[in-house]
């Protein structure tokens, strides 16, 4: 009877939540593709060395005392002449700023890992949000590049500009575009909910 239907929904009632839960914070299988967290384990390694040699400078440079970690950078700073730029002007200090945000960017990845391995699902919103900031600052710096005219690479040959350069570079503007479209996607599913999936 429709007085047995209410009584028995008030029942359920009872157990139910007072707000509707965050849905990706309930699904199993919100968790980063295998792919991702290898790139997040990868990327903060090399962009830890990266900001240390920056923010180490000049000793991180020939002849310093830490030039024996950096040896590869010896090379680079020919190619790309902003991260051998030690004059006190807008370029050193850009350099260094954008290192200082790789740190905290860093960060966030790195925490984004341990909630993974921890088992909390809330590492896609952190690994997305991260990623978004790193994609933003490397478009950036590219920008800067192309708008003062390529003033700190141009002298570079093609094959010397593409494989030391472009290449390196370019994917921290692939891979954080790829992590954000992936994470983006999924989160923005879970968030619409079964819903949204019906539509």
């Amino acid at each position: 009877s429709l007085s047995l239907s209410l009584c028995h929904a008030a029942r359920l009632g009872e157990h139910s939540p007072p707000y509707p839960p965050v849905v990706f914070l309930q699904l199993s299988n919100t968790f980063p593709p295998t792919q991702i967290v290898f790139w997040f384990v990868a990327s903060s390694a090399i962009v830890l060395w990266d900001a240390s040699f920056v923010l180490l400078r000049p000793e991180s440079m020939a002849g310093g005392k830490y030039a024996q970690f950096y040896g590869p950078y010896e090379k680079y700073i020919t190619v790309d002449k902003m991260y051998g730029h030690m004059q006190a002007d807008g370029t050193r200090y850009f350099i260094e700023a954008q290192s200082y945000m790789n740190l905290v960017e860093t960060m966030f990845i790195l925490y984004s890992l341990l909630l993974h391995f921890g088992g909390q699902q809330r590492t896609e919103l952190v690994g997305f949000s991260a990623s978004l900031c790193v994609l933003a600052k490397t478009v950036l710096y590219s920008l800067i590049e192309a708008t003062s005219g390529f003033a700190h690479t141009k002298h570079n040959g093609t094959l010397e500009l593409v494989l030391l350069y472009i290449v390196p570079n370019y994917l921290w503007i692939v891979m954080p575009f790829a992590v954000v479209y992936t994470l983006g996607t999924r989160l923005a599913a879970h968030y619409a909910g079964p819903k949204g999936k019906q539509q």
